[in-house]
């Protein structure tokens, strides 16, 4: 027995020996303490270790299935020698279990139980907790230490290095650090920082405490959330006190916040939690420039809420920056959020409350609810009246009707009717219309009447669809609201004429837009195409604008075409836009000169949502700019290139009208840095006229684009007008908020004109803004700019003092009474000049004066006094007086006369006459009363008389002209207009022009290029609109009418025929004749279009037959055709047909012997019609017969004319049929010969290319031949061929000989008659050509010999001396010549010689020459063989 108790106490000792040094001990508790764990469940892979060195658990699983509960470790190492407790890459999760209730009744109390506890430690952990259904916490990087300290406590540190909340549109994370302390009763949190981020927010929570453990379990603490870098920083602080059994916790929070729209907002509560209510009491805030007071009572046991707020003088624009004004507001509700049911009153007003450029208004919105449902709302307000009535809910189900009424001219400054609305709203169904009249677009357009509706129906369809003015423009819409998603979108405009948007915008508008698919963007498809037909602005035509794009797959892309631009554009996927605009050539086109030229490359790439981020670069090859006599051209390429929303401008040269120009800088969207200067400026851009030794400007802009600054000066020195100096030019100028402007002329080294300027433009729009003008005028030449004025000798005097400054409506001036302050004064005004040879003096009388205040605006003392010269009286005669004076008051009744008395007609450049005008306005600004009488009587045009009376709303006139045959045309007149605000009613005007019958010789006059006018016109047309509405009805008749053009014969005929006038077009109806002296047919038609008042188009064709043209002795023609058309307009039309000539005949006069030369015609006046008329006219010659002194010749062909009137383009060619030409005193006999004319650049005008044809420069291509027998041999004769090419201005003629001579050989032969070029001189050969010339000349003029001789044979002149021969032929008493000879350096010493033929054989000659006392009679033999 004994040994079996050894044995078992052996076994037992082995036991526990092998249970406490060998895994056998583990392994064997693992197994007995498993029934124990139910029902939580332990899975180990491998136990390694011992209950003494260590238990080692590798791969544990330990899980609770009911509590959702899992726990697993890669390895958990327990010491219990060592009290250690350690787990490698542990993986807690805790899901979601059935809720677990604590009461909230007082406990015992806990103890911790810090004495035995080991020391812990997690590394690379991770846990996942399962918050609901769709939230889920996941933390990683959990790292965990807890160690034992004295006395019972312990410290634990943890650290997270990432913890993150995914759901389905929650993302938030962060990380964590804490430190605490452990007693047995308590928990001290010294350190717990957890930052927190989020997508749109980075925030960070501190927080340290007590937690007692004992029985009540109260709690001491504070803490704090921040987000100091966040765009909106803000911080939550405060203490929070109480027990969490029962629960009754209580803080006062502080809140700060620094917004970036709304400013410091700063807020404080006393906040309380206990079993029953949630309370946040004494709730104060400021913020946005005013206060938020009130409180909030969430009550638990009744799931309620009550809420009481109060807010005053919120400013609207710290909200948002596009509102104005201020708000006050109430609202006081109790919600019952078991049962869905609420109470509420709510007001909020609006003072000054307004949005971008509305005007302020004053406005309450006012909603009502009440426990069964009922709702009202309504906003209330002059331009807006609204109201919402029906049924509504707390889950969202409402019933409402909306009517209301918007007054769109209660907010802005347009005329508008009210815009009707009504309306029905619920969850599932709305239904929306809206009317109005007018639809006002940019400005003073207006479209209308208006109608838009928009409906959903319960099955989430929904249409919208928009008309104005039925068809022009239209909108329509079907989509589907569950699936989000448009069936069909479309807009169209229909042919809309620009001109409806601006007066000056001409061209015709259609616009497509269809789209469908999802609403998201990266969904749908869209398509739009628009198209512009002849586009044009002012008088800038742009051609036909075209272009469309598409949008599908979340990219776009277009295409842009105009005449000379191509524009490619497109966005990606990642919302990148490109453009790739190539341009080449004319942009826009005024005429053939005024044209904008732009060839280049801009190629540009921005995201879509930040256009600061753009880049890009615009490579410019050409630049150039014409408009009227200013022009600008670059004078190399350049390129401009975009960054960062910026644009560097390289230095860019350009040549100007001004002068060379060279800019350099840089311009964003906030920053603003130019420079320009002008080297050497040519002030003829200002004027033609005008002209300097010197001038140099500079100009440099700063600031912001919508704030600019400027500064710049101008320094012009010998400033002169034609050839007169004017003086020097200094004008300095800066520009803030307020433009000052200093500007000296200096003449003769003294200050003779100072004007100094103050513009306040950033102040403009204050009540008491004021423009200031300072002139002083001290003794001023005014002879430069007198003579230039008047185009003859002028100069006078200048003295005046001017001190004016005057109110400001937006950036206009306000002239009127009331407005005006300051004084004007003129100390003196004289001119002398002449007119017609007569000497002019006027004088103004001094003392003439005008001064403004806020009372009445006086005008005294102008009184202007002409004087003539009278030649047959020698003295200066009165020539008319002009005198004005009156004081207008600023609201009393005033009055003003303008006199002008017999004022000589010749001065105004007309008809010799005297001109009375008595002018007188009287009232106040708002009963004007206006009354003006004038007559004038003439000794051409006989005696015109009128009258035109006028009030604040209409004006109507009456003139009637008696022409010197007692004829006469009455033309009445009625014009509304509105004087008080200057705005005149052009399209209600009406004019009535009427005459039985005048005789058309009483224009003669007039028309200074007809030789004689005759005939008569009756007239009876009546207009009414005298702008873009004007309409005429009435008719012009034409009887027995004839012209004849100057130096042009014979005399035309006109047929009869009238104009007739219906709407804004006229028709030209029976022009058409038979034969006449003067032509075959004639037969002229077409139409007037007067849609554009201002630009009138015409269609206009003449068509003659066999029409009879002679001018002077040069050109005869009996048998021309015509068929000619011109159409267009002033601005722009093209004269086209064919002109036929048959057999007509040129004697161009290359040398005239009895008239003095006659000097080249002026350049071209700019006529506004030929300059802007193109040319497509054919010209047609058959037999022209050319007979001048160098050729007698026939030529055929045909010439093409294009271009303008001003450039014309010739191309085509003659053919020399047959003919002479004459040189060097030789008949050649012409072989061959073309002129060709292949202009493809313009030539002058057809003025300048009818004095010269040379002008044209044509390729020639002549050759002729003449046969010579050298006098020196006479068994020697050669041909001599002469050939002309190239162009006419340069081309030389070429001689050829048979046999072959040497070029001085050849013309020595020709000029000679010899081959001997011993005593060959040229201007001796030049002499005898030129005798040729003249000979051919003079007999137009009866003498029937003329030459020039390279030698003479009389006494005194040397041998080779040229000598002049003059000759003619008489028959009475009987045939014989009578000849003069003389030297040409000496033409009064000379040897007349009288022949006669006695036969065939036989001459009698008999001379004289008194200079030697010479006399002779001879016998002459002459028999040829």
């Amino acid at each position: 027995m004994k040994s079996r108790r050894y044995a078992a106490v052996f076994l037992l000792v082995g036991a526990s020996v092998a249970a406490l040094l060998t895994p056998l001990g583990p392994w064997s508790m693992l197994r007995l303490g498993a029934p124990l764990m139910a029902p939580w469940t332990l899975q180990v892979r491998e136990v390694g270790g011992s209950l003494w060195s260590g238990v080692t658990l590798r791969d544990a699983n330990l899980f609770n299935e009911a509590l959702r509960v899992r726990l697993r470790a890669k390895e958990i190492t327990l010491s219990p020698s060592r009290r250690t407790l350690a787990l490698r890459e542990p993986h807690l999760y805790l899901g979601q279990s059935e809720e677990v209730a604590f009461s909230n009744n007082a406990t015992t109390e806990i103890l911790l139980p810090t004495a035995w506890l080991p020391n812990m430690q997690a590394i690379n952990g991770r846990i996942d907790i399962e918050l609901d259904d769709s939230k889920t916490l996941r933390i990683r990087g959990w790292q965990s230490r807890y160690r034992r300290g004295a006395e019972q406590t312990g410290s634990l540190e943890s650290t997270i290095d990432m913890w993150q909340v995914d759901g389905d549109t929650l993302v938030l994370g962060g990380s964590c650090a804490a430190h605490i302390t452990l007693h047995p009763t308590q928990l001290i949190v010294d350190s717990l920082h957890v930052p927190i981020h989020t997508d749109a927010l980075r925030a960070q929570i501190r927080a340290s405490g007590t937690l007692s453990l004992a029985a009540q379990r109260l709690v001491e603490a504070q803490y704090g959330i921040s987000a100091p870098t966040s765009d909106d920083p803000f911080s939550v602080e405060g203490p929070i006190s109480g027990s969490l059994r029962p629960l009754n916790l209580q803080s006062t929070p502080v809140f700060h916040m620094a917004h970036r729209r709304l400013g410091p907002l700063n807020a404080r509560a006393s906040v309380s939690l206990d079993t029953t209510h949630i309370n946040v009491d004494s709730l104060h805030a400021d913020g946005a420039g005013g206060t938020l007071n009130g409180r909030i009572i969430y009550i638990l046991s009744s799931d309620s809420l009550q809420v009481d707020l109060q807010a005053e003088r919120i400013t609207l624009a710290q909200i948002d920056t596009t509102l104005a004004g201020h708000a006050d507001g109430l609202l006081q509700a109790e919600f019952d959020l078991a049962h869905q049911r609420y109470r509420a009153k709510s007001t909020l007003r609006f003072q000054d409350l307004a949005w971008t450029d509305m005007r302020p208004f004053h406005a309450t919105l006012s909603v009502q609810h009440e426990d069964d449902g009922t709702t009202l709302l309504s906003f209330d307000s002059a331009p807006v009246q609204l109201a919402l009535r029906g049924q509504s809910d707390l889950s969202g189900h409402y019933d409402l009707r909306a009517e209301g009424q918007l007054a769109p001219t209660a907010l802005f400054d347009i005329d508008m009717p009210p815009i009707t609305l009504h309306g029905m709203l619920r969850p599932d169904t709305l239904h929306w219309t809206a009317h109005a009249a007018q639809l006002p677009i940019l400005g003073n357009a207006s479209f209308g009447p208006l109608r838009a509706e928009a409906a959903l129906s319960p099955s989430g369809h929904g249409q919208i669809h928009v008309a104005v003015e039925e068809d022009l423009l239209i909108g329509y819409g079907q989509f589907d609201i569950n699936s989000e998603r448009a069936d069909s979108l479309s807009f169209a405009v229909r042919a809309l004429p620009l001109r409806r948007l601006h007066p000056k915008a001409e061209g015709i508008l259609s616009f497509d837009l269809s789209a469908t698919g999802p609403w998201k963007r990266d969904r749908i498809d869209a398509y739009a195409e628009a198209q512009v037909r002849d586009l044009a602005y002012a008088k800038w035509r742009g051609g036909n604008l075209e272009g469309h794009v598409r949008w599908t797959n979340n990219r776009g892309n277009g295409r842009l075409r105009a005449p000379h631009a191509r524009a490619d554009i497109s966005i990606d996927s990642a919302q990148t836009f490109t453009a790739d605009v190539a341009l080449s050539g004319p942009q826009l086109q005024a005429s053939t000169e005024d044209v904008l030229v732009l060839s280049g490359h801009l190629s540009l790439r921005s995201p879509v949502y930040n256009l600061d981020k753009s880049q890009g670069r615009l490579a410019v090859d050409t630049l150039r700019l014409s408009y009227a006599s200013a022009h600008a051209a670059s004078k190399e390429p350049f390129q401009i290139d975009f960054a960062e929303g910026k644009a560097i401008l390289p230095p860019i040269y350009l040549h100007t009208s001004v002068g060379p120009l060279n800019l350099t800088g840089m311009a964003a969207a906030d920053t603003l840095s130019v420079r320009a200067d002008w080297p050497q400026i040519n002030p003829q851009v200002l004027m033609p006229a005008l002209s300097a030794e010197q001038g140099i400007g500079h100009i440099t802009l700063s600031g912001r684009p919508a704030q600019p600054r400027a500064m710049g000066w101008l320094d012009l020195q010998a400033v002169s007008i034609d050839t007169l100096l004017l003086g020097d030019i200094r004008a300095d100028w800066s520009l803030r908020d307020t433009l000052h402007a200093h500007t000296v002329l200096r003449q003769n080294d003294r200050r003779a004109v100072q004007l100094d300027v103050g513009w306040p433009f950033a102040q403009s729009d204050q009540p008491d803004a004021r423009v200031h003008v300072a002139l002083r005028v001290d003794t001023l030449s005014l002879r430069a700019p007198l003579t230039h004025a008047l185009d003859r000798p002028a100069r006078g005097q200048l003295s005046l003092h001017w001190d004016l400054n005057t109110l400001l409506n937006g950036n206009t001036p306000m002239w009127a009474p009331g407005a005006l302050r300051g004084d004007v004064r003129i100390d003196r005004l004289s001119l002398e000049t002449q007119d017609q040879g007569h000497p002019i003096h006027v004088t103004l009388k001094p003392g003439a004066q005008l001064h403004a205040n806020d009372a009445a605006l006086a005008l005294r003392s102008l009184d202007l006094h002409i004087r003539r010269y009278d030649r047959d009286a020698e003295d200066f005669l009165p020539a008319g007086t002009l005198s004005l004076e009156g004081r207008l008051p600023a609201s009393t009744a005033g009055s003003a006369q303008l006199r002008i008395t017999d004022l000589d007609l010749l001065l105004l450049g007309l008809t010799e006459g005297r001109l009375n005008v008595n002018g007188q306005f009287t009232g106040t600004h708002n009963d004007p009363h206006l009354s003006v009488r004038m007559d004038a009587r003439t000794s051409d045009l006989g005696y015109i008389e009128g009258t035109l009376v006028g009030d604040r709303t209409e004006s109507r006139w009456n003139l009637r002209w008696t022409t010197p045959l007692t004829d006469w045309l009455s033309v009445k007149g009625h014009l509304p207009w509105d004087l008080t605000s200057g705005r005149i009613d052009w399209d209600n005007g009406t004019v009535d022009a009427h005459t039985d019958r005048i005789d058309l010789a009483a224009l003669s006059p007039l028309l200074t290029d007809l030789d004689q006018l005759s005939g008569h016109m009756a007239c009876s047309v009546q207009t009414h609109g005298l702008d873009s509405t004007m309409t005429l009805k009435g008719q012009i008749e034409f009887e027995d009418v004839e012209l004849a053009l100057l130096d042009v014969e014979p005399t035309y005929p006109l047929p009869d025929g009238r104009i007739d006038f219906s709407g804004r077009r006229g028709w030209l109806n029976g022009f058409n004749a038979g034969k006449t002296p003067a032509y075959d047919t004639f037969v002229l038609s077409g139409q007037l279009d007067l849609s554009s008042f201002a630009k009138p188009h015409f269609d206009l064709t003449l068509e003659t037959r066999g029409l009879d043209l002679r001018y002077e002795d040069l050109f005869r023609a009996d048998d021309v055709d015509l068929q000619l058309r011109i159409n267009g307009s002033a601005l722009h039309s093209q004269l086209s047909g064919r002109v036929a000539l048959h057999t007509p005949v040129a004697e161009p006069v290359l040398v005239v012997l009895n008239a003095p030369p006659v000097p080249p015609p002026p350049p071209a006046l700019r006529d506004a019609l030929l300059e802007n008329m193109e040319l497509d006219v054919q010209m047609e010659l058959r037999d022209l017969q050319i007979n001048s002194e160098l050729t007698n010749a026939n030529t055929s062909g045909g010439i093409g004319i294009s271009g303008t009137f001003y450039k014309p383009i010739f191309q085509g060619d003659l053919n020399l049929n047959e003919g002479t030409l004459y040189l060097l005193n030789r008949s050649f006999d012409l072989r061959e010969g073309r002129i060709a004319l292949n202009g493809l650049v313009p030539t002058r005008s057809l003025l300048e290319v009818a004095y010269d044809p040379l002008e044209l420069n044509p390729d020639l291509d002549l050759s002729a031949t003449t046969q010579v027998v050298d006098r020196g041999d006479a068994d020697r004769q050669y041909t001599v061929t002469m050939s002309l090419q190239g162009p006419a201005q340069s081309a030389a003629p070429q001689f050829e000989s048979t046999p072959a001579l040497s070029f001085n050989r050849i013309v020595n032969l020709l000029a000679f008659g010899t081959t001997d070029v011993s005593n060959f001189n040229y201007g001796t050969a030049l002499g005898t050509a030129a005798g040729r010339l003249l000979s051919k000349r003079v007999e137009k003029v009866g003498i029937d010999e003329f030459a020039i001789l390279p030698s003479s044979a009389i006494m005194g002149v040397e041998q080779g001396e040229p000598a002049l021969r003059m000759g003619k032929f008489v028959d009475m008493p009987f045939p014989m010549w009578v000849r003069y000879e003389a030297a040409i350096s000496n033409m009064s010493q000379g040897e007349v010689r009288i022949e006669h033929r006695l036969n065939s054989i036989f001459t009698l000659t008999g001379s004289a020459q008194s200079e030697y006392d010479r006399y002779g009679l001879g016998i002459g033999l002459q028999k040829e063989f």
